[in-house]
């Protein structure tokens, strides 16, 4: 049988991470995962965000202003 491997094994980020990095209290972030405004991964209850993702939307934001 086969191993699985990672090509890029990067490490996603938790809400605490996001809330740090966009300078944004946890209850504004958690408004825009529930109204699907900001890249998420569901975990089953648990979101992670992928960085890359994260600045993509940034850059996104930039770009429509």
């Amino acid at each position: 049988m086969e191993k699985l491997e990672m090509k890029t094994c990067k490490k996603l980020m938790v809400t605490k991470d996001v809330c740090d990095y966009l300078s944004i209290k946890m209850s504004r972030l958690r408004t825009m995962v529930f109204k699907n405004e900001i890249p998420v991964i569901r975990l089953n209850r648990l979101l992670r965000f992928d960085p890359d993702e994260i600045e993509k939307w940034i850059e996104n934001k930039k770009a429509n202003k």
